[in-house]
């Protein structure tokens, strides 16, 4: 959350998602980062306005994400 977002994705913190590697992908389908969550939120500042995708290690599900500005 938010969605749409402008510069941070936050999650609601679960233990089980802490040190799970996550991918984010454009509307093309490019990987365009991952990393390892260590906290509640993704910084996201350079990504451009538009559709993304989010996926955590071990699930199968993609979280869609809007970015604003």
């Amino acid at each position: 959350y938010p969605n749409p977002f402008t510069n941070e994705i936050y999650f609601k913190t679960k233990a089980d998602i802490l040190n799970k590697k996550y991918l984010i992908y454009n509307a093309s389908g490019q990987l365009i980062q991952s990393g390892i969550l260590n906290g509640n939120k993704i910084n996201c500042s350079d990504f451009s306005k538009g559709l993304y995708f989010i996926k955590l290690e071990g699930s199968t599900k993609l979280v869609k994400v809007i970015k604003e500005n």
